[in-house]
């Protein structure tokens, strides 16, 4: 009886890890500083006023289990993780939804956007040059807003492998030159409103991997086991 509760502990922790592989995030986190910009319409609480020095921060969620991939080689090596409604018509391409969650705060307001439209993460490596971007995009083509925000680290870490990949460790920005870039547009009847653009300073810039709440569940269950298990084992010990 004792073994077959080990082994159910085991599984628990084997089905939490193959959950994991199966719906891996990747949250991509960066904050900063502006460098240049300009609240046109209050979005951030300052209306007509200079955002530079203001500090800003930016989140976004990537579920790899959901997203399109590709990788060329030529004349450039690239490789591209993408998903939401712009991808949906694409021949051979199955629809994708929503590839990212983002939310993008400056001077204590936050302006979220789904991805519902674009999300990408995107890798290039050319000749004399690395460079890899970041972008999350929410468009509507029928008339209203478009948002991106752009993350670019040049010498960085080449294209990312398969979906799948466990991201490495640490700021990308160490040691690498940074820029990013964040605006809020409107088109209307054919015209076109800007109602935020920054160009921003990285202090730092992250991708991690982001466990599934049912994957954490499994695992702290599976693993809460195996530690009763072995407590069972100690008393039984003792008391021999």
């Amino acid at each position: 009886m004792q073994k077959f509760f080990a082994a159910a502990c085991a599984a628990l922790v084997t089905m939490a890890s193959a959950s994991s592989a199966g719906a891996l995030t990747i949250r991509l986190q960066a904050s900063g500083v502006v460098d240049l910009g300009q609240d046109d319409t209050g979005v951030f609480g300052l209306a007509g006023q200079s955002l530079i020095g203001q500090a800003w921060s930016f989140v976004a969620d990537f579920d790899l289990s959901h997203a399109g991939y590709y990788s060329i080689s030529t004349p450039f090596v690239q490789s591209q993780i993408y998903g939401g409604a712009a991808f949906d018509n694409v021949v051979g391409v199955a629809p994708a939804p929503a590839l990212a969650q983002a939310a993008f705060t400056l001077n204590g307001h936050t302006w979220a956007f789904g991805g519902s439209w674009y999300g990408l993460l995107n890798a290039l490596i050319g000749p004399g040059f690395d460079f890899d971007q970041q972008a999350v995009r929410e468009f509507d083509p029928a008339g209203g807003f478009d948002t991106t925000m752009l993350l670019s680290q040049e010498d960085s870490l080449g294209p990312f492998p398969l979906v799948g990949y466990i991201p490495p460790a640490g700021d990308l920005c160490d040691g690498r030159l940074c820029r990013a870039q964040f605006s809020i547009h409107e088109r209307t009847n054919g015209q076109l409103t800007s109602h935020v653009f920054a160009s921003l300073t990285p202090f730092t810039t992250t991708l991690t991997a982001v466990p599934e709440p049912a994957t954490w569940g499994l695992m702290i269950l599976g693993f809460g086991c195996i530690g009763a298990t072995l407590r069972r084992r100690q008393l039984k010990l003792t008391a021999g």
